[in-house]
């Protein structure tokens, strides 16, 4: 997309599994399981151009966490299509 126009909407994670909310970790912040990498973050990467790829080996995250942020947000269908 690269558009630098383009703000990601800051999701509702509440129902994805793949996202939890720990008061202690990151000030409650909504992170991949078990790791300090905000959902939201993972949204504004792949939207700037990265692919889940890039997004696993970049930031070290597990590949279906991510996956399963791009499902639960509907952005998986635009990143199998790429």
């Amino acid at each position: 997309m690269n558009d630098p126009n383009l703000k990601t909407e800051m999701m509702d994670w509440n129902g994805c599994s793949w996202v939890e909310s720990v008061p202690d970790r990151m000030h409650g912040t909504p992170v991949l399981l078990h790791s300090r990498m905000p959902a939201d973050g993972v949204l504004e990467n792949f939207d700037e151009g990265m692919t889940i790829d890039e997004l696993v080996d970049d930031y070290g995250i597990d590949k279906a966490a991510v996956t399963g942020v791009l499902q639960f947000s509907g952005r998986l269908k635009q990143a199998t299509a790429a």
